[in-house]
């Protein structure tokens, strides 16, 4: 039986370490904001999410919109599993080479099984450019 798990935090940022003996997770350089060499350009970054209570086999979603649009501009799934509801669990995922067609405000959402458990707005703005 499936469980949907509840999000305790979501961070973006330019690498996560996982430590190979203890599995300690450090997030490198989180950011409420990017500055891009050009917009319209592109970037890569990592997603990192504290989840609580999932259980089961489930597909993941990245989603990112423009928030003065709500056009969606980049997505991607994977199959996550969860073994035990009574055990916390991280989600890291590569989001790779994202276009981003204007400077502005974006949202992106972590969806498991349809449903939103998380979600985070950034923004993009072109370097040296006042905002």
């Amino acid at each position: 039986m499936n469980h949907i798990p509840v999000a305790i935090g979501i961070a973006l940022c330019d690498q996560v370490i996982i430590e190979e003996v203890t599995h300690n997770v450090t997030p490198v350089n989180c950011f409420n904001a990017r500055a891009l060499d050009a917009v319209p350009g592109q970037t890569t970054f990592f997603v990192l999410a504290w989840l609580a209570n999932g259980m089961g086999e489930m597909m993941a979603e990245v989603v990112i919109e423009r928030l003065d649009t709500l056009e969606q501009i980049y997505r991607d799934q994977k199959k996550i599993v969860f073994g035990n509801r009574l055990s916390d669990s991280r989600f890291v995922a590569r989001v790779r080479s994202c276009k981003f067609p204007v400077a502005g405000y974006y949202e992106l959402s972590l969806i498991m099984n349809r449903e939103v458990v998380a979600h985070r707005k950034f923004r993009i703005q072109q370097k040296g450019v006042e905002q």
